[in-house]
């Protein structure tokens, strides 16, 4: 649960994702970055996948 999610590059990681509380990936890594924004919880954390993952996202409301 957040208030978004932010889903960046390894180029991306020093802009976007840094700010947001997430990891900085060299530019050469092969790997994307999942970024909670404004997390409700402490435990959501931040993911580093490689970059050819399959990733779904969806969300709900209440």
């Amino acid at each position: 649960m957040a208030d978004g999610v932010l889903v960046a590059s390894a180029t991306g990681s020093t802009a976007y994702s840094m700010s947001a509380g997430g990891p900085i990936v060299m530019p050469d890594g092969k790997v994307l970055i999942i970024v909670p924004v404004a997390p409700h919880n402490l435990n959501i954390r931040p993911l580093v996948v490689p970059d050819d993952s399959i990733i779904e996202v969806s969300f709900t409301t209440r």
